[in-house]
């Protein structure tokens, strides 16, 4: 776990230490239109050696909702959906890509519900600051695949990045993942597998599975319909083990 929460790693030339600690500096988010925030003034606050103090989700959103994560908005279509369809739950959408992030953005505006937050930057910074144990869900539709050999290392859903996932799953909480691409689908059944405090929830003919080729109980988001009617689905859906 040590090597899981004090990897060093680099995003956009900075250096990180990984460390998130009582003692540490809390990292200052102002939300415009208390919805979302840029990724400039996040970057002033990091740097080399830093360490941070846990973000307070109920500070955020001002309530003590269960908090929702979605990683990679896109264009905002799924994370709208969802805070709509049940205010009782807190959404944080996180995207690190400026042009999709500025179209989630105009597409949440629309709603007059209060229960979004969104963050331009990198997933992994975000997630370390999360408590640990905090969220019900993480959600990552269609991760970008990186599809030629040499750009697998930069694939997201490496083990060690779904283990950090699981340490901020609350009790019974679950890492929900869709993707289009076979090669992707193989690896993360390789990567999920050697996650030890997690496990799938899918079943199939009574045989539990790592994942099936359909989406259950979950919006269909532009690329769902662009992918998976094409028979193109992986759907995964692993669980924390009960302690």
């Amino acid at each position: 776990m040590a090597d899981v929460i004090f990897r060093p790693y680099y995003q956009g030339g900075v250096r990180y230490d990984g460390a998130v600690v009582a003692g540490g500096v809390p990292i200052k988010l102002n939300f415009i239109d208390n919805l979302y925030v840029d990724a400039q003034p996040i970057w002033e606050q990091v740097g080399e050696g830093k360490t941070f103090a846990p973000l307070n989700p109920a500070e955020i959103f001002n309530n003590s909702n269960p908090l929702l994560v979605e990683i990679g908005i896109g264009n905002g279509e799924f994370v709208a959906y969802n805070a709509c369809r049940d205010t009782s739950f807190n959404w944080l959408g996180i995207e690190a890509f400026r042009p999709i992030f500025v179209k989630a953005v105009a597409r949440c505006k629309k709603i007059s519900h209060d229960n979004i937050r969104l963050v331009q930057f990198d997933a992994e910074l975000f997630v370390r600051l999360l408590p640990e144990g905090s969220v019900g869900t993480f959600y990552i539709n269609f991760p970008d695949p990186w599809p030629k050999q040499r750009h697998h290392k930069r694939r997201l859903l490496k083990s060690w990045f779904l283990e950090l996932l699981a340490m901020h799953l609350a009790d019974g909480g679950s890492i929900i993942v869709a993707t289009d691409h076979e090669d992707y689908a193989m690896e993360l059944v390789e990567n999920f597998a050697a996650v030890s405090t997690l496990e799938s929830v899918l079943e199939q003919g009574g045989v539990r599975v790592p994942y099936i080729n359909e989406i259950v109980e979950h919006y269909q988001t532009k690329y769902y319909r662009k992918f998976a009617l094409n028979g193109r689905l992986y759907y995964f859906n692993m669980r924390l083990k009960s302690k």
